[in-house]
C-alpha cells in the first residue's frame, strides 16, 4: 500500500491544476502582450505549477 497519496516536490501537471483558470488566462494575456509578471505567494501554494 502506498504511503504517499499526493506526490510532493515537483510541479503539478496542468490537467491537475484546479480553480486557476482566471489566473492562467490573465498571465497568458499579459505575457503575450510582452508584459513582465511576478508570482508572489506563500510557500507551497502553486507558484511553480502555474509557471511550469
Amino acid at each position: 500500500m502506498p504511503t504517499k497519496f499526493f506526490p510532493l516536490g515537483g510541479p503539478v501537471p496542468g490537467e491537475d491544476i484546479v480553480g486557476r483558470d482566471d489566473l492562467l488566462m490573465s498571465l497568458e494575456m499579459r505575457l503575450s502582450e510582452g508584459q513582465s509578471v511576478m508570482l508572489a505567494s506563500p510557500r507551497r501554494t502553486g507558484k511553480t505549477s502555474i509557471a511550469h
